[in-house]
């Protein structure tokens, strides 16, 4: 069973929350929807998470884990493209329109609550991740689609300025290049002290 530490959801999207459970993309991947449990187990820690408005109760089969990855690897084509180019991939852009038929996730009154169902959790939460693909890929949205220069995670940069470069993960890429930097100036520093030392050492 995966580590909770495993899933992040943090990209601002549900649907880039999904294309991260391949981690280490760029270097190394490891694909951490391994098994049926794994995807279920992602769908209950979404829902967790706030991700998603119902409370799922998934029993993913294996049709639904292969689907799931193949809509995965689409959002994920479709979202580099799109923020590189601004154009869409038309063979990954019918999956994803395909996911999004799967199946309705209905709200339901429970007193003065509402609750959300669908005849099939699994397939209902897929509808729902390629139904914000959809949002995010739409018009001026897929300018906002950024790719962290450390870890490549893909992310929605929701600040007002539309600046954002580094990812806000546990991996904390951001803050390590502040660290790198800093220890390069640290460097710097002691190396033209040290030249001065010398320089002076020789003037006396």
């Amino acid at each position: 069973m995966k580590k909770i530490r495993d899933f992040e959801f943090i990209t601002g999207s549900l649907s880039l929350d999904f294309v991260d459970t391949v981690a280490r993309r760029s270097t190394d991947p490891v694909d951490l929807l391994e098994t049926e449990a794994d995807l279920d187990e992602w769908i209950v820690l979404a829902s967790a998470n706030d991700r998603l408005p119902m409370r799922p109760q998934p029993h993913a089969d294996r049709p639904q884990l292969m689907f799931a990855r193949d809509l995965r690897e689409a959002v994920y084509r479709t979202a580099q493209v799109a923020s590189a180019t601004g154009k869409l991939p038309g063979e990954d852009v019918t999956l994803i329109n395909r996911a999004a038929r799967l199946a309705p996730v209905y709200p339901q009154l429970t007193g003065d609550a509402v609750s959300f169902v669908s005849a099939n959790d699994v397939d209902g939460v897929m509808s729902m991740i390629a139904a914000d693909a959809i949002e995010c890929l739409r018009g001026d949205n897929r300018w906002r689609i950024r790719q962290c220069p450390g870890c490549r995670m893909l992310f929605v940069d929701r600040s007002r300025p539309g600046r954002r470069r580094w990812c806000s993960s546990a991996r904390g890429c951001g803050n390590q290049d502040k660290l790198r930097r800093h220890r390069a100036r640290k460097t710097e520093a002691r190396q033209r002290t040290a030249n001065t030392t010398k320089g002076k050492s020789r003037d006396g």
